[in-house]
């Protein structure tokens, strides 16, 4: 089995940035960090930040003293305000493609027009784009809600950096009627439209696809709906413990990416994984045994009758009737050829009636008296008739 891997799978240009700068604080010297939210969309990275000391919080109140990191998806202006009037230090690790979403976002809105994002209502992302519209924008998730929008005069359209161009495109294209001035700007991250089309490309080139990343994870997500467009049996994990042998009985070529939060040691897990199951399935064919040639047994099971259609076996005739009627002339008889296996003789394996009566006749035999002529006997006279007396001497008649 061949396992090929996508090479833009795994952590994209904002993710590894935000890593790099939680990665950067010394929390040994008693330096309380903070990430507001989870730093990315991962969280096996996020427990790894928690186990050096880098915890993820989501109410700000109660952080007194510390550093806030603001994570990859960004925050809006109220978020920051609040921080700088509580006198919080804040490290910025937000996504470069993000922040440009967010100013194109505030600078629409203060054009005069009405601001309208593709993308997850419930993504931080899109929150903090609401946000630099003061609120205002209006989220749409798909074309079935575009079509739902009143007229306005002027539409300003952006997307979530995970989104695909082509649906940004066919958005534009059906609001384009609903509005007199139309402004489109493609938000959309580069990498992400890069690894989006790469993934649809090896999913038709495999048997399986397995697509890893988190399972909030926005753009991981949309990567397992766009490989399974593709036609190809794909399956989302988070890492190598949720994969099951049996999506692999009949695949020779497995494709694996993965989201732009996924770390690389994730991902060699999976493959590491992927190997072991590869070397377990060609041992498992060796030691099978090589199968007798069919074609044989069907032979011989054809030659005999079918059960299903044998007749009904009739009662026997009585032993002498069948014995009289099937006995041959005996100079008609063939003389017969030893044989040593009992069944094809046709003989049973225990002995039949003839043989155990010439069986009694020998046994008496062995027991009687050899007589001559002038021997001296004693017996006992049975029967005297006016010719002869009969006498029992124990031999086999009398005389």
């Amino acid at each position: 089995m061949q396992v090929i891997v996508a090479k833009s799978a795994g952590f994209c240009f904002g993710v590894k940035r935000a890593i790099e700068i939680a990665s950067g604080f010394d929390v040994s010297r008693n330096e309380r960090v903070f990430t507001l939210g989870p730093l990315i969309h991962n969280h096996q990275v996020v427990e790894r930040l928690a186990a050096k000391g880098i915890w993820p919080v989501e109410d700000l109140e109660g952080i007194g003293e510390g550093k806030i990191i603001i994570r990859s998806h960004g925050v809006g202006p109220k978020t920051l305000d609040y921080l700088k009037k509580q006198g919080i230090e804040t490290v910025d690790a937000t996504c470069p493609f993000v922040k440009k979403a967010q100013k194109i976002a505030w600078k629409l809105h203060n054009q005069g027009f009405q601001v309208v994002v593709l993308g997850d209502l419930e993504h931080p992302e899109i929150q903090g784009i609401m946000e630099w519209s003061d609120g205002k924008a209006i989220v749409v998730k798909d074309l079935e809600e575009a079509a739902e929008l009143p007229f306005y005069p002027k539409i300003g359209l952006l997307a979530q950096t995970t989104q695909q161009v082509d649906t940004l495109e066919k958005v534009a294209s059906l609001i384009e009627k609903k509005c007199s001035e139309l402004v489109v700007h493609n938000t959309v991250c580069s990498a992400t439209k890069v690894r989006q089309e790469e993934a649809f490309q090896l999913s038709r080139e495999v048997d399986v696809m397995l697509v890893v990343g988190g399972r909030h994870s926005a753009n991981t997500n949309k990567l397992a709906s766009i490989c399974r467009g593709a036609g190809t049996p794909a399956y989302h994990i988070e890492d190598a413990s949720e994969l099951d042998p049996l999506w692999f009985n009949n695949a020779y070529r497995v494709g694996v990416t993965a989201g732009a939060s996924t770390p690389d040691w994730i991902i060699e897990e999976v493959v590491q994984r992927m190997t072991g199951l590869s070397e377990e399935k060609m041992k498992n064919l060796e030691e099978v045994p090589e199968e007798q040639p069919s074609e044989i047994v069907e032979e011989v099971e054809g030659s005999g009758p079918d059960l299903e259609e044998a007749p009904e076996e009739q009662p026997s005739e009585s032993v002498e009737e069948s014995n009289s009627a099937s006995r041959p002339d005996p100079e008609e008889i063939p003389e017969e050829q030893p044989s040593d296996n009992l069944e094809e003789a046709g003989v049973a394996s225990g002995p039949n009636e003839e043989e155990k009566a010439d069986e009694v006749d020998l046994n008496v035999a062995g027991s009687l008296q050899e007589l001559h002529k002038g021997d001296i006997l004693e017996g006992v006279v049975v029967q005297i008739k006016d010719s002869e007396v009969m006498v029992d001497v124990g031999g086999k008649s009398e005389g």
